[in-house]
């Protein structure tokens, strides 16, 4: 196996300077660096991955914890964010916290262990503000607060709800109902609602508002909607993968989605661009949400100050469906 000696030899150059260019540090003429990635390949050389975490206190590898590998908005977000990382020339372990605090805080503890550079969760469950355990670990938190001295990077839920329910509104003439996804108090999922029941109370609506707490299928939780909104014509779904659902239901109801029902939903996932028409919505900009998350985690680990709050725009999306 070649060493740094045997590549610095091929080279014709110093071990520092080979150690310069493998570690991207200090100058060194691209002539030069040239040569040395050269010697690399010639020789195949490998640098030693522990040594060099061992020296700088830290290694390429950067931690993600999301809640489950279930939800589509946790698949395309966890792909864009490992695709930004990986061009950044980090590697990403992926850690699955099922919603279960003693679990999200052991994964922490091993990824410090393995001296990762940083960590990015989504919607974190533990939000124990002062005494959350991890001042010294740069962390960047998706969806849900932490407290002060953690960034938090997400979109406008409240104002993103109002605009879309006044889309619903402007088109419904009975009753609209919220069909949320089990979010709990302390996500900003919940200001969807709260931006839904802000905005028909002030138009003077009528609505209801129901959500599942995965208790039962969700072909027999649509069905019990279904049933308990027989006075609605509109509906705002938490999710995409609801709305697609429950528009799937209606047509075996001899309903059509835009005539008989008006219907909006929030994410804007790539997988909606699949059927046959297009859903009125909120789009999340994943890539945009994803470069805020891992430019944000970049400063942290460079040791740069960031807000503690930091929003990404978000779109609206005129579909078929409202």
């Amino acid at each position: 196996m070649a060493s740094i000696k045997d590549v610095a030899k091929k080279a014709n150059v110093g071990i520092a300077t080979v150690s310069r260019v493998i570690n991207n540090s200090g100058f060194v003429s691209k002539e030069t660096r040239e040569l040395v990635f050269q010697a690399i390949d010639a020789l195949g050389y490998a640098p030693n991955e522990v040594a060099r975490s061992f020296q700088k206190k830290q290694t390429n590898l950067i931690g993600l914890i999301i809640p489950n590998i279930i939800q589509s908005f946790t698949n395309e977000l966890t792909y864009h964010i490992e695709k930004e990382l990986y061009n950044l020339g980090y590697h990403t372990l992926l850690c699955i916290s099922n919603y279960d605090g003693v679990k999200e805080l052991e994964y922490l503890d091993k990824l410090k262990s393995q001296q990762v550079a940083g960590v990015i969760i989504t919607a974190p469950f533990m939000t124990d503000h002062d005494s959350y355990p991890y001042q010294n670990l740069p962390i960047v938190s998706v969806d849900r607060y932490i407290n002060q001295t953690i960034p938090c990077v997400h979109t406008d839920n409240y104002t993103a709800s109002c605009q879309i329910t006044e889309k619903l509104l402007s088109r419904s003439v009975k009753k609209v109902a919220y069909i949320g996804f089990g979010a709990d108090k302390d996500s900003l999922a919940q200001k969807r609602v709260e931006g839904f029941q802000g905005t028909c109370l002030r138009k003077n609506r009528p609505y209801h508002i129901l959500n599942t707490y995965f208790e039962e299928p969700l072909s027999a939780y649509l069905n019990r909607v279904l049933t308990m909104t027989q006075d609605c014509d509109g509906y705002f779904f938490g999710c995409d993968y609801y709305a697609h659902k429950f528009i799937s239901l209606l047509h075996t109801k001899h309903k059509v989605v835009g005539t008989d029902y008006y219907l909006v939903s929030f994410d804007g996932l790539s997988t909606n661009k699949d059927y046959s028409y297009t859903l009125t919505c909120v789009k999340q900009p994943f890539e945009k949400l994803s470069q805020a998350v891992v430019q944000t985690l970049m400063k942290r680990i460079n040791n740069t100050e960031v807000a503690s709050d930091i929003l990404v725009e978000y779109d609206l999306i005129e579909g078929d469906t409202c």
